[in-house]
């Protein structure tokens, strides 16, 4: 599968992604992000990645978009000299980005490389299916319950409705660490540090429910 591009303009940000992510979290410290691609190009799918307040390593999943979405889910705007105004909200709030994640799982995909040289904070892997299952064509998202760390729903899959459960920790910690407390789905993305590839970190898990209609 190859691997997609995301563009990174070369613009002024006001405020900066630093500070709205304060608004979700106080005392976050900003390092970098991951990147996921939308296909149609409208949305923009980033993941910041830093430090809380007692130095754990954190994710912040956010959406871009040109127009509100969901008042609900919008954490602020941001004024981007290229692009112009732009709607940050919870990623897990977003059907485009939902339906990404959930596509980067079962398709084994990666995160995107940034146009403009830089490395992202973490590389993403999704963990793809069971061989010999079938290939999934995900679809059309539809969101029944968001909340900072998880979205429900019902994705279209091969053209079929299926219930899902879509899990993104914001802190960040190795498999055998978050398994203490549930078991870990198979279907998942993981990333590791740039300095760190042996010790990859759960990033998003992904469990299918089936709930009626």
């Amino acid at each position: 599968m190859a691997r997609k591009e995301a563009k990174i303009e070369q613009a002024t940000l006001t405020p900066t992604k630093q500070e709205v992510a304060n608004k979700w979290l106080g005392g976050f410290r900003h390092i970098g992000s991951y990147r996921l691609v939308d296909p149609e190009g409208e949305v923009g799918i980033e993941a910041l990645i830093g430090f809380d307040a007692d130095d754990r390593l954190i994710q912040i999943p956010f959406s871009y978009r040109s127009k509100e979405l969901d008042p609900h889910h919008t954490l602020g705007t941001i004024e981007h000299s290229v692009l112009g105004t732009r709607y940050v909200s919870n990623a897990l709030g977003d059907p485009v980005a939902v339906a990404e994640f959930i596509r980067t799982i079962v398709d084994g995909g990666q995160g995107a490389t940034f146009s403009n040289g830089t490395q992202p904070a973490l590389e993403i892997q999704g963990s793809g299916q069971r061989e010999g299952d079938p290939a999934l064509e995900i679809g059309e998202v539809t969101l029944r319950e968001v909340t900072r760390q998880r979205a429900v729903g019902w994705a279209k899959v091969n053209g079929k409705n299926r219930g899902f459960i879509l899990r993104m920790p914001q802190i960040l910690v190795p498999e055998w660490h978050l398994s203490r407390g549930h078991s870990v789905s198979p279907l998942r993305i993981t990333g590791h540090t740039p300095d760190d590839p042996a010790h990859p970190l759960v990033v998003a898990e992904l469990g299918w429910t089936d709930l009626p209609r």
